[in-house]
């Protein structure tokens, strides 16, 4: 099992959502501000801020078992190497405080030169 924090198109009520239907959702949370978030078209990436101001970007984090990992890892392009997944540090999140696992986001390697920063995905 694997916690991962998801911030765009696999949270609740966007296009991938259904591939995290079977995982145990642990609760809503946000990123430290060491990242940033851009919109890429009709899906957003996760890049590093590499040492200047970031956002605290709002996400959901969920325990996924490794079928649902290698899926999410499809549709994420990792093999292709469009995304790749990472460690990731959340901010103060009231209960996911308790959690003893590492949470694991997927960034984007890719170029996010003349794209739009964001903060929230689809709002």
């Amino acid at each position: 099992m694997q916690n991962i924090f998801v911030y765009g198109t696999l949270k609740r009520g966007f296009e991938f959502s259904g591939a995290l239907k079977d995982q145990e959702f642990l609760g809503n949370a946000h990123t430290i501000a060491e990242y940033w978030m851009f919109s890429l078209g009709t899906y957003p990436g996760l890049v590093d801020a590499d040492g200047q101001p970031g956002d605290n970007i709002s996400g959901e984090v969920y325990r996924v078992d490794s079928k649902c990992r290698r899926r999410l890892d499809e549709i994420e392009c990792v093999d292709s190497g469009m995304y790749e997944l990472r460690e990731v540090q959340l901010a103060d999140t009231g209960d996911l405080d308790t959690l003893s696992e590492p949470v694991f986001a997927y960034f984007f390697l890719g170029s996010v030169d003349h794209c739009q920063r964001l903060k929230i995905w689809g709002s």
